[in-house]
């Protein structure tokens, strides 16, 4: 079509046309969206959300992926918002702020029922896409929608964010308490400070790999591993107190006639530490549904920060999510698996529903 060679009230009528199909081309999408998140396909073909999806399958850049997505997440709950979206009484901006709202709340433990998103969105309906952010700041002032991150160089992004009073208070505490070490600290070393502590403290992999540096070094001291109870010498047993093992969740040992053998270190199905006492000759159950400590570290140790493991048949992608990892067994306990490295995996919790 040659545009330079209408009029100019033909190029405004058909520019008003034009725009209306892209409305309803982008509804469109979000309407295939939801479809694809009822069949939870994108788990299927390897991605751990519908944004990953959106963005590595379909090609979209992540901020038009989220826009669609967090439309798509409103829909599922409001469906009333495609057609208003379709009229063009409200934009997918205005329908992606109010998701971003409504996930703020949920996290802070204010969930809007399905009653109260309805009547969220009809008095957000008609309004600009300012005048919405406006009044969903009134509801919640610590939602900051001008957050974003930018990448500047190749090792570099610009990230911009706004914080609580009380929380800059409690940075620049850590600041000074730090500033015998380095009185000249910026605010990057001092996050970086603050991550490394963190993620010493709870970072799974990084506690793997320093079980096996301590485990190492209990080798070359000839140190057993765990702790030795002594058999009573003197103390007469009775027939009514015959010895009993109490189960591993309580790690709690009852007094019995027979020698106990080390205290082992399991990890239980929910990733906590427990000791076990064993009986020297007891005969013990050759399965349970606990994992030892070095089972545990070695399956993380050998997922090495690689995500989660699932793998799609048809395309052979990995899913790779680091989001809400979880230890799994690849052949389930029910069906005979094994609590050894070889039988634990690590899925995110979308694929270990």
């Amino acid at each position: 079509m040659m545009l330079k060679n209408i009029s100019n009230a033909a190029l405004v009528s058909q520019t008003r046309k034009a725009v209306a199909v892209e409305t309803q081309a982008t509804t469109n999408v979000v309407r295939h969206f939801i479809e694809i998140k009822k069949r939870d396909l994108h788990l299927e073909r390897g991605y751990s959300s519908m944004f990953l999806m959106a963005v590595k399958e379909f090609g979209y850049d992540k901020a038009s992926a989220q826009r669609r997505v967090s439309a798509m997440e409103l829909a599922l709950a409001v469906p009333a918002v495609l057609s208003k979206i379709d009229r063009r009484e409200m934009c997918l901006q205005s329908a992606a702020d109010i998701q971003t709202f409504l996930n703020k709340e949920r996290g802070a433990r204010r969930a809007y029922t399905s009653e109260k998103k309805s009547a969220l969105v009809e008095q957000c309906t008609g309004l600009s896409t300012r005048e919405v952010q406006v009044e969903l700041v009134k509801r919640n002032p610590s939602i900051d929608f001008s957050e974003s991150k930018k990448l500047v160089a190749p090792d570099r992004y610009r990230i911009s964010h706004t914080v609580s009073s009380e929380l800059e208070n409690k940075l620049e505490r850590i600041k000074a308490l730090l500033s015998h070490v380095n009185p000249f600290m910026t605010r990057e070393e001092l996050l970086d400070y603050l991550a490394e502590l963190a993620l010493e403290k709870i970072d799974p992999v990084r506690k793997a790999q320093q079980a096996g540096k301590c485990g190492k070094a209990g080798e070359k001291t000839a140190q057993p591993r765990g702790l030795k109870v002594a058999p009573a010498q003197t103390a007469k047993v009775l027939p009514s107190q015959e010895a009993k093992v109490v189960p591993a969740q309580t790690a709690r040992v009852v007094p019995a006639q027979e020698p106990l053998h080390f205290v082992e270190e399991v990890v239980s199905e929910y990733g906590e530490i427990q000791l076990v006492a064993k009986l020297e000759d007891a005969a013990i159950p050759t399965r349970n549904r606990y994992i030892k400590t070095a089972e545990d570290h070695a399956a993380r140790k050998r997922n090495a920060n690689g995500g989660c493991e699932y793998v799609d048949e048809l395309s052979g992608r990995r899913c790779g999510s680091q989001h809400q990892l979880q230890r799994d067994h690849i052949v389930s306990y029910s069906r005979g698996g094994t609590n050894t490295r070889e039988n634990l995996q690590m899925l995110c919790a979308q694929h270990n529903r």
